[in-house]
């Protein structure tokens, strides 16, 4: 079995207190999912759908919109409709933890559509899975 360390949702999901007066992480390495032979059972775990997309970080920093790959690249430029999306966000700073999934016409996620979007004007969609920060904060954002 390949090696795994695990926490719970709640441990996942904890919020912090509040950091208001310090300024937004430039990047923040995302928790990524590891193989395992079985996957964790009871109240305490959260499991997710894996979409085929690209984990994509959004900070929003004092109007300031970037999309971060999760190994820290800025993507920003590959895909301008997401960021003038993200810029409507009603939030002074936020960093938004989620997956970039193109939709095909049935509104299916689609890797080829994802793909295309960079070049093309195709619907893209930014589907959360956290926000780290929002205003200072840590919280789970649905």
């Amino acid at each position: 079995m390949s090696r795994v360390v695990k926490r719970s949702a709640s441990q996942a999901l904890k919020s912090d207190r509040s950091h208001r007066g310090v300024p937004l992480p430039k990047f923040v390495p995302p928790q990524l999912s590891q193989p395992v032979e079985k996957p964790p059972s009871g109240p305490q775990w959260v499991h997710e759908i894996k979409l085929d997309g690209y984990r994509m970080a959004a900070r929003i920093d004092s109007g300031r919109v970037q999309l971060l790959t999760r190994t820290g690249l800025d993507w920003s430029a590959k895909y301008p409709s997401v960021l003038a999306t993200l810029a409507n966000v009603n939030v002074k700073t936020a960093y938004i933890d989620g997956e970039l999934c193109g939709v095909d016409d049935a509104g299916l996620p689609s890797f080829a559509h994802t793909q295309a979007a960079s070049a093309a004007c195709i619907s893209s969609i930014t589907l959360s899975i956290s926000c780290i920060s929002a205003a200072g904060t840590s919280r789970v954002c649905r």
